[in-house]
């Protein structure tokens, strides 16, 4: 029987085996750093403006 050490196809660890215990806090940091902005910044003023109006105090 052939022993690949615990490595998946390819010899990678595979996602369970690289993080048993789920991503950390630190993997979502470094992804949302990855990411860019997706609305303009006259839509993100007017949703800033909405919670100021109608955000309970």
């Amino acid at each position: 029987m052939y022993d690949d050490g615990g490595l998946a196809s390819g010899g990678q660890l595979s996602v369970r085996e690289a993080a048993p215990n789920g991503p950390a806090t630190q993997d979502y940091i470094d992804a949302i750093a990855e990411t860019r902005t997706t609305v303009s910044e006259g839509v993100h003023q007017d949703f800033l403006e909405d919670i100021d109006a109608l955000g309970r105090v």
